[in-house]
């Protein structure tokens, strides 16, 4: 144990240091009175003696220096005396320390929150066994890239695929749940059985869907998430096998999940079995519904991309019999899966943030849908200009038949017409991969749900009591999700650009202090450094209006020097913000004559303090100063 012995001796002797300092000078005495004894029992003057004798000991301060290096440990010893000297700097400059521990403070807070955002939705792992076999599948192609799979997709793949243990769907549903006093609006999924036992989730009570739960015809079940069993049925255990109304049926409840599990479909309080879900269409004709998406646990040893390239073979035979228009299934992680939007602008706000912490230190109608387009009428659609411009390149879609199914339909009275062509409405946000759009009049299909648009004469939100008086009216057993204006869906809509812009423009305004307090430190310290050539120049006739100048000059060649190199950087970096911008461009010149004109009004302020200080220096005190 040689090494802890002795580096406790030597943490004994830095801390012990005045004692042993002052037993080694004692020491050092003697040897010295000794050797200069000698040199004059030889013959030498005393003068002489003394001289031999220090040169014989290598000088004394030397001796002294290596014998502490010896003794103790150095470079702690040179940590505490330079944070002594900070410490005696800081305390003689109160206003620099502000503003250091401040930018210090404000780059470190601004890094830290965003790698919790960071950590949270990218690096946090899933709470389910195993995580790195988990994936998740859509599918894929140049004009859809991510589009949802089809039903009878799905049934083939879990027959004939060779690379998941188990594999399974979701996607999500909206239930009306009649209870004993209301009717609630409840958020939900419909799932195939064996998504549960792909992601490896057990439940709390009860049990999950089986194989024969999940049969058309099988006795209607239901798991409940923990938060909806405790909140509608007080976390009772005698819940499990009480039948609860939900969309107008019976349900069983089978079991409960806990609350703490992200995938699939976070939001979900529910869950039912998705064959009792399903429409003649997606069993005959693989209509892709919204949201249908699969989950799989890869078998042991088995690679994504192995697994990949055998789904891609599956969906190239299955193509013959349910053509997809070129859609082929997509693999990604499951914890990765669901951060693909935010993922460019999370890595963008980390980049600002670490630049922060290195700063420190019109709508077309043909006609509208009317009272005539019902289920008795032929069918009819209404087409987006971008639908018409990438289906018929210029030629009048008006009075054209198309399909938006699967397989072609049989009869001529399946197909529908165009009657009308409107304008382009960006439904999924700003920077968003824009698609063709298509609308049916609700006479002529059955949603999933239903959504209005009402213009209020008054506050819209007020109107809300009265619809919802309206809509128990028309049937006790309907009731509405929510009741939101046009400006809060646009809010939400942009939620994460609005985000992102406030996030930036607060680490461009703190990237702007800094610069200013930076060049206003630079210029002040030379204003002191100079203090004595502005005395002189003073004396001998200069005006306060040429000192201000020749300040002004000094901060201005600075702050020029650093904005063409900032224009520049910000000509090659805006590419990176491409995503982020909506019909603007990243070279708008107006956006650079603003930032720029800015910068140089900063950049004046702060050269402008020291140079009027500069003007009022007393030449008489200046030339005195050392």
């Amino acid at each position: 144990m040689k090494i802890p012995s002795e580096l406790f001796t030597r943490l004994r002797a830095v801390f012990t240091k005045p004692a042993l300092d002052a037993d080694f000078e004692a020491e050092l005495a003697q040897h010295l009175e000794a050797a200069t004894a000698d040199g004059i029992r030889s013959g030498m003057t005393p003068v002489e003696a003394r001289r031999q004798a220090r040169i014989a000991l290598g000088g004394v301060d030397q001796t002294k220096e290596l014998h502490r290096d010896a003794r103790g440990l150095p470079w702690l010893e040179d940590l505490a005396r330079d944070v002594r000297f900070a410490l005696r700097m800081l305390r003689r400059c109160p206003g620099f320390t502000v503003i250091a521990v401040l930018t210090l403070a404000l780059g470190i807070g601004a890094n830290t929150a965003i790698f919790s955002v960071f950590h949270g939705v990218l690096l946090r792992p899933l709470p389910y066994p195993e995580q790195d076999r988990l994936v998740f599948i859509h599918d894929w192609s140049k004009e859809t890239p991510f589009d949802p799979v089809s039903y009878l997709n799905f049934v083939a793949w879990r027959e004939q695929q060779q690379s998941f243990t188990t594999i399974g769907v979701a996607r999500p549903w909206q239930f009306s749940y009649v209870g004993p006093n209301e009717t609630e609006r409840l958020n939900g999924a419909v799932a195939s059985y064996d998504v549960f036992a792909a992601i490896g989730l057990a439940p709390i009570r009860g049990r999950l869907f089986t194989a024969e739960d999940d049969k058309p015809g099988a006795e209607r079940t239901v798991v409940l998430r923990a938060s909806l069993w405790k909140r509608l049925f007080g976390g009772r255990d005698s819940v499990i096998g009480e039948k609860i109304k939900l969309a107008g049926e019976l349900h069983t409840v089978i079991g409960v999940l806990p609350d703490d599990f992200r995938v699939p479909l976070e939001g979900a309080e529910l869950w039912t079995p998705i064959s009792h879900s399903l429409t003649g269409e997606e069993l005959q004709h693989g209509y892709r519904p919204g949201g249908l998406y699969a989950y799989a646990r890869l078998k042991p040893g088995v690679s994504l991309e192995s697994a990949a390239a055998h789904m891609r073979v599956l969906a190239a035979g299955l193509d013959k019999e349910h053509p997809s228009g070129g859609l082929v299934p997509m693999l990604l992680p499951l914890a990765t899966a669901g951060a693909g939007e935010v993922r460019p602008i999370l890595y963008l706000l980390l980049g600002a943030a670490g630049f922060v912490l290195l700063i420190a230190c019109a709508n077309v109608a043909g006609r509208a849908f009317d009272e005539r387009d019902d289920w008795l009428s032929p069918r009819v659609v209404i087409i987006d200009t971008l639908f018409a411009d990438n289906e018929f390149r210029g030629r009048n879609p008006i009075g054209q038949h198309i399909w938006t199914g699967g397989t072609p339909p049989q009869h001529d009275a399946d197909w529908m017409e165009i009657i009308g062509v409107v304008g382009h409405i960006n439904t999924l946000g700003p920077g968003q991969p824009s698609l063709p759009q298509v609308h049916f009049p609700i006479q002529q299909t059955i949603p999933q749900s239903m959504g209005f648009a009402v213009r209020a004469e008054r506050e819209p939100v007020a109107v809300a009591p009265s619809l919802r008086v309206a809509l128990r009216e028309v049937a006790d057993d309907l009731s509405m999700a929510s009741v939101r204006t046009m400006d809060q869906l646009f809010a939400s809509n942009i939620a994460n650009q609005r985000l992102v812009v406030t996030l930036l423009g607060a680490f461009a305004a703190l990237a702007l202090l800094l610069a200013g307090v930076g060049l206003y430190g630079v210029v002040s310290y030379s204003v002191s450094q100079r203090t004595r050539e502005i005395g002189i120049r003073v004396a001998l006739g200069a005006t306060s209006r040429s000192v201000v100048r020749m300040t002004m000059q000094q901060g201005a060649t600075l702050a020029g020097a650093g904005l063409v190199i900032g224009l520049a950087a910000a000509l090659a970096l805006t590419r990176l913000l491409q995503s982020l911008l909506f019909e603007t461009s990243p070279h708008d010149p107006g956006v650079y004559a603003v930032v720029a004109a800015g910068l140089l009004g900063v950049a004046v302020l702060a050269c402008w303090l020291p140079a009027r200080r500069a003007a009022k220096v007393d030449p008489v005190i200046a030339l005195r100063a050392e």
